[in-house]
């Protein structure tokens, strides 16, 4: 997992020998993790290193459809989108960070600050200024 997660660094692809700093790991291990995630998909060749491959969205996808909030959400979000004709979008509060789930544009949205998945400092959002306030402060 830590050279999945070494991919968060940069969106650029990553040699062998930036994957094995990033994700602290000796040079040799992360050619035969490598290998193993090209093998399964998790990890795509391009040119210039490799890059996250497009099964980790398959697990994103499980985590969406097995999550009963996000399924009883979906629908409210559509309908306040179409009455109100902007952004809409649900989040997840996760320890320091609010993670955006589900992200539905409005006609004058840009698309790459809406990709599901983001993940925010939870005072940086209005999602997450209303779940501070009404945490319980010992």
């Amino acid at each position: 997992m830590r050279l999945l997660e070494a991919f968060a660094l940069s969106p650029k692809p990553q040699s062998l020998s930036q994957l094995a700093a990033a994700a602290m790991l000796d040079k040799s291990a992360v050619q035969r993790l490598s290998n193993t995630l090209l093998q399964l998909g998790y990890l795509e060749k391009t040119v210039g290193g490799l890059v996250p491959g497009c099964k980790l969205l398959d697990r994103s996808y499980d985590y969406l459809r097995c999550n009963p909030i996000i399924s009883r959400a979906y629908p409210i979000l559509v309908e306040l989108r179409r009455n109100s004709e902007e952004r809409t979008s649900f989040s997840i509060f996760d320890d320091l960070t609010m993670v955006y789930a589900i992200r539905l544009d409005s006609k004058q949205d840009t698309y790459y600050a809406h990709l599901p998945g983001r993940r925010i400092p939870t005072y940086c959002t209005s999602a997450g200024r209303a779940i501070l306030a009404r945490l319980k402060w010992a």
